[in-house]
């Protein structure tokens, strides 16, 4: 850690938002925790050369990958695990991404499923992911722990007095030899990022992440714990929760103008029957 390594990861990431015009991203989440209380981003990979060329050489560039950040429009589309306690959602264990296809869509995309055609007892068997005129396909993104990927840590002293780090594994057996003192050890569970997209009835895809957390990012309002009588449970307000008594109070003033308005006479000048001279009278009358 030190300024240089700190000022290339900033430029890194600088470059990264500059690329994927992060911005709009940014706004967008914000605007939708103003507004509704809550707002995502995704962090997502895409080729370097999406479009390639017909008769283009291959080349290894072809095969590179950049980090994008991307908005999501509609946050009612975003299910996460709402045990999360951390707003930026970097604790989340699960995470639902809604996405409907219209029929042709979803046949083109994935010629391979099993759902070609959309029968009435297909619909009914999707649990209401498959209608008659679309299909909803879950991403579905989960931390899955592999006890076989787990390894355990230790600081190992050596006959001669000096120690080193290593992984246990990488002795036969797993112990260390004669000679040798386990000073302290840790197990690091194996842990990995998965994603399945499914329509409800059937797998269509099966990946995994190469980062350490779901890649999704939250922006939330104001969090409140209440306590109803079964219990604290959280609430999430947007910013503009508070402001509704005193909106409904200015609407009110204002409709009560109106009202008041609307019962003014229009004809601002009332005389009593033969009160004015016919002069007076020849005179209200131009004017």
């Amino acid at each position: 850690a030190n300024d240089e390594t700190a000022r290339f990861y900033g430029n890194l990431m600088r470059e990264i938002e500059y690329r994927s015009n992060a911005q709009i991203g940014y706004t967008t989440a914000l605007a939708n925790a103003v507004w509704r209380s809550m707002g995502y981003v995704r962090l997502d990979t895409r080729y370097k050369i999406e479009d390639v060329p017909d008769g283009a050489e291959p080349s290894a560039d072809m095969l590179d990958q950049e980090i994008w950040i991307d908005e999501i429009s509609d946050p009612n589309s975003i299910l996460p695990d709402m045990t999360f306690k951390r707003p930026d959602l970097s604790d989340i264990k699960h995470l639902f991404v809604m996405e409907s296809y219209t029929h042709k869509e979803f046949t083109r995309r994935w010629p391979d499923a099993k759902i070609q055609s959309f029968t009435t007892d297909m619909i009914a068997k999707s649990g209401g992911m498959v209608s008659a005129k679309d299909v909803t396909v879950a991403e579905y993104w989960r931390f899955v722990t592999d006890a076989e990927k787990s390894r355990t840590l230790a600081l190992v002293e050596q006959p001669g007095g000096e120690s080193a780090v290593v992984f246990l594994d990488s002795f036969k057996g797993g112990k260390p030899p004669e000679g040798f003192t386990v000073k302290r050890e840790r197990k690091i569970e194996g842990k990995s990022v998965k994603k399945i997209l499914t329509n409800g009835v059937e797998v269509l895809e099966r990946s995994d992440w190469a980062g350490k957390y779901i890649p999704f990012a939250g922006c939330f309002g104001k969090m409140l714990w209440r306590d109803k009588g079964d219990g604290a449970q959280r609430v999430i307000q947007s910013m503009t929760r508070l402001a509704r008594d005193p909106a409904m109070l200015y609407c009110y003033y204002e409709t009560a103008m109106a009202e008041l308005i609307r019962l003014t006479p229009k004809f601002p000048y009332f005389f009593r029957e033969g009160s004015l001279s016919p002069e007076a009278l020849e005179l209200l009358q131009k004017s």
